[in-house]
């Protein structure tokens, strides 16, 4: 006579149930507007940022195309328009916006 082994399996699943707060959820910061234009040796910079914190620092940087910073400033705040009044000589120079670890980068020409 044989031996029959029969063994069975005894499961058993916990559900629980969990809330997610989504006003502690943060949206990334982003650039949602930045422009740089240039009129005679007149820049101006505008920028809208897409942040929850409105004192995250917006560093702006313009550099010539050798990579000499010519202007370099922080500002706080959403939205702001910067005009550097006749502080840059003529050529072409590269404008930078950085907000955390978002950059965007604007070429203008001076005349």
């Amino acid at each position: 006579m044989k031996n029959i082994l029969i063994v069975t399996a005894l499961m058993i699943v916990s559900l629980t149930s969990v809330k997610a707060n989504v006003n502690s959820l943060t949206q990334p910061t982003s650039v949602e507007h930045f422009q740089a234009e240039a009129n005679e040796n007149t820049i101006t910079l505008t920028w809208e940022i897409n942040s929850t914190d409105s004192n995250e620092e917006i560093v702006i940087n313009i550099t010539n195309l050798e990579g000499t910073v010519v202007y370099e400033t922080i500002a706080k705040g959403y939205t702001s328009t910067l005009a550097l009044d006749g502080k840059v000589e003529a050529g072409i120079y590269m404008a930078q916006i950085s907000v955390g670890n978002v950059q965007k980068t604007k070429r203008v020409v001076i005349r």
